[in-house]
């Protein structure tokens, strides 16, 4: 914004005077910790790699929903256009939209064709959307995190890695969208936070079907025992053990290990080759 070389006091100084709106085109899509050399001296995930988890953490959960992006297009409420997609996109990968269009692109020959209104009244684009949301914010950066800290700290800290996949037959979490709407894209970014911790987090919410029950009383005790720095579940090894690296998924009550989802590394080498900075965490 023609404010960087003034240094410190100067730069700030500077910045107070730009447009707001300007401010935050210039800053794009960034969601991460502040370095700030005091109360952080690196990214977390770089310090984790590093060996620099305190010894008295024993056990690390870590994991994403399988739609976490949904929750972007069901905040905005609105039917989503090609365009609106990628006005988002676009600084995403540096303000490139050649970029932008190849990621749209690439995701709409990737992504299963749905059925159209009234069986699945969501447009093309806000399925696109919410896919690539889900890979570049979350998928990506949590699988980057699972392959980089476990080997790291395995002398002294066992981490379980999850897929969350449950979705509640009455329950939307925060006030959004109708259920039927929610179930067609799946479970979405904190859908699982009420069952980890053993709380209804809506005034939305009716009460939970036998399978919420069973959803919820299995994960907030997998979170309690991990807490305390135990094993989550008898039936969770760690994310590493054995031949293969093997994630939890969570769904309806039940805990099923499941292999690496190789079509996870496909989207993330595409954020990587269209420029996307490193992922965070």
């Amino acid at each position: 914004v023609g404010c960087a070389g003034g240094g410190g006091a100067d730069e700030l100084e500077c910045m107070r005077g730009v447009d707001a709106a300007r401010l935050l085109k210039a800053q794009g899509f960034v969601w991460a910790p502040t370095v700030d050399g005091t109360v952080l001296t690196a990214k977390p995930v770089d310090a984790l790699a590093g060996g620099g988890m305190p010894p008295s953490v024993r056990t690390v959960v870590h994991g994403v929903t399988a739609h976490e992006g949904a929750a972007w297009w069901l905040l905005r409420g609105a039917q989503l256009t090609r365009d609106d997609v990628l006005a988002e996109v676009t600084p995403m990968v540096r303000g490139s939209a050649s970029n932008a269009a190849m990621a749209y692109e690439q995701y709409d020959r990737w992504l299963p064709r749905e059925p159209g209104t009234p069986t699945f009244p969501l447009s093309r684009p806000s399925v696109i959307y919410a896919a690539l949301l889900t890979h570049w914010l979350f998928q990506c950066p949590a699988a980057d995190f699972q392959r980089r800290v476990p080997a790291a700290t395995a002398a002294t800290t066992a981490f379980y890695a999850y897929n969350y996949t449950h979705v509640s037959d009455e329950c939307t979490v925060f006030p959004l969208p109708d259920v039927a709407t929610v179930r067609l894209f799946g479970a979405f970014h904190v859908s699982e936070v009420p069952y980890a911790f053993g709380v209804n987090a809506s005034a939305t919410c009716g009460l939970r079907s036998a399978i919420d029950n069973a959803q919820l009383a299995r994960m907030s005790t997998q979170w309690l025992r991990a807490t305390a720095g135990a094993a989550p579940d008898a039936a969770w090894p760690p994310y590493g053990a054995g031949a293969a690296a093997l994630y939890a998924n969570l769904h309806d009550g039940e805990l099923r290990m499941q292999p690496f989802d190789a079509t996870v590394d496909a989207r993330c080498a595409l954020w990587t080759k269209l420029g996307q900075p490193q992922f965070v965490n």
